[in-house]
């Protein structure tokens, strides 16, 4: 993570994510997705269900 000067305001820092920060994300997402985010216990009706249970925190996160 850097941290840069808000352009439009000085009592602003803003963090934005470095190269090797990037890099980590894409590791650790493309482990995630290489163990099926852990969920492969779970049967079908059960990822439905906690996939209908998690819509609204995700809609409301914006990843939607």
């Amino acid at each position: 993570m850097e941290r840069r000067p808000h352009p439009d305001d000085r009592r602003a820092t803003l963090a934005a994510i470095t190269d090797e920060g990037r890099a980590l994300v894409d590791r650790a997402t493309a482990d995630l997705l290489a163990a099926d985010f852990a969920l492969g216990s779970l049967g079908s009706a059960e990822q439905r269900g906690l996939s209908d249970l998690l819509a609204p925190v995700r809609r409301d996160a914006g990843d939607f």
